[in-house]
């Protein structure tokens, strides 16, 4: 499949500048297949990419709590170089994003219609597909392009299972589309304003 990307070699944002979605999506392309950090890292992963494009740490997000009470989970060997729960639990991060810090939208998408107009790379794709889509998001994906067939249809790139440019509905682990791998699962775009 070839992809339409217009951001390839977009340079990494500075720190402390304004987020760039689109060096973001440079950068879950460009590592999607890369040995997980840990263990189960889809929002991590998607938290590194957002970081590398520029999204400002903060005290709720960050790759570095000492506070045992915002810690996601004993990932670390290093006990001080724990990143929070908001970087590396899905739920959490979208909640972060839409209702903390207020720099995306969600807008819940049908499994139907490939296309996705409103897509544009750097977004994220969240998947509520456990315990019967029980209003958790339980899994997270970037958008790094777009089919060169439809260009409304995203492909994302992702860890746990590490992938890069699958189309946004297809589940590569069980070569199916994911509304028939997971009935009942529901899913969403969180769109950076």
């Amino acid at each position: 499949m070839t992809l339409v990307f217009s951001a390839v070699g977009a340079p990494p944002a500075e720190a402390g500048s304004t987020f760039n979605p689109e060096v973001a999506a440079v950068y879950a392309r460009t590592h999607a297949l890369d040995t997980p950090t840990y263990g189960a890292d889809c929002t991590y992963f998607v938290s590194q990419a957002l970081y590398v494009g520029g999204l400002d740490e903060t005290a709720r997000w960050n790759f570095h709590s000492t506070d045992p009470n915002n810690r996601g989970g004993n990932r670390h060997l290093d006990t001080d170089n724990w990143p929070t729960a908001t970087a590396t639990v899905a739920d959490r991060l979208k909640n972060y994003l839409v209702s903390e810090i207020k720099i995306a939208t969600i807008h819940e998408l049908d499994w139907r219609v490939n296309e996705v107009p409103r897509a544009e790379l750097g977004d994220i794709v969240a998947y509520d597909w456990n315990n019967g889509a029980d209003g958790i998001i339980d899994h997270l994906s970037m958008v790094t392009g777009f089919s060169e067939t439809n260009t409304q249809y995203p492909l994302v790139s992702q860890h746990t299972p590490e992938q890069r440019d699958r189309g946004w509905t297809w589940s590569e682990t069980s070569e199916t589309w994911i509304e028939h791998a997971s009935p009942g699962a529901r899913v969403y775009l969180i769109h950076f304003k």
